[in-house]
This record gives structure tokens, C-alpha cells and sequence, in this order.
């Protein structure tokens, strides 16, 4: 069975507000580079992750990306779904699109 990691978007300027969970089979440097290849490409800054990502280099901080879960295959929909309910009901605003567990989602799959 393949390891999905779970982690958090930071940003060096407020590294206690979490902005976005995420999850991934690759190491954490591989998302993270497709983040901020996203993130530095207009054509391809779509989505708020990446919007806020911008603004926060343009303001001269980082975006800091952190592990905070590890689990098999048939965990990782249920364990994306409850790390983001419970960071949104601890008050981080988060820029997750959905509630989780669906994938990767661009925002022409967004239901509006």
C-alpha cells in the first residue's frame, strides 16, 4: 500500500495560522515545488492557495510547508477530511476548496 502524507501551509510571517491542508504521495519537497511552480506562473495561479502563497512572497516572508500526518491508502480521504474540519473549527481560515478526501481539485471542477 502507497504512504499518503498529510501536511500544512504556513506562512513565515504568521506560522501559527495554518492556510492550507493538503496530501500527497510524493516527498514534501516534490508538492511543495509544484506549489510554488503554480504559485510563480500566472497561467497557473488559479486557485487561493496559490494566490496567498504569492502574497506572501510578494510581502518579502515564506510559505513553509510541515508533515503532520502520515497513513496508509485507505486512511488518507478520512484523515485530509478531519485535519481540515478540525483547523477550520480551531479558527485557522483555511484555503482548502472542498472539505477534503476528493483528489486534486483545480478550480474548473469546483461545484460553484
Amino acid at each position: 500500500m502507497k504512504k499518503f502524507i498529510i501536511y500544512k501551509l504556513t506562512s513565515s510571517e504568521f506560522p501559527e495560522e495554518i492556510r492550507y491542508i493538503g496530501v500527497t504521495t510524493q516527498t514534501l519537497q516534490k508538492r511543495f515545488y509544484h506549489h510554488k511552480y503554480c504559485t510563480k506562473n500566472q497561467s497557473k495561479r488559479n486557485l487561493p492557495v496559490h494566490k496567498w502563497m504569492w502574497s506572501v512572497y510578494n510581502k518579502g516572508f515564506d510559505v513553509i510547508i510541515t508533515q503532520i500526518d502520515e497513513c496508509l491508502e485507505n486512511l488518507w480521504e478520512e484523515k485530509e477530511q478531519f485535519y481540515i474540519k478540525s483547523f477550520k473549527f480551531g479558527g485557522h481560515l483555511l484555503l482548502n476548496i472542498d472539505k477534503g478526501g476528493n483528489g486534486v481539485i483545480t478550480k474548473e471542477k469546483r461545484e460553484i
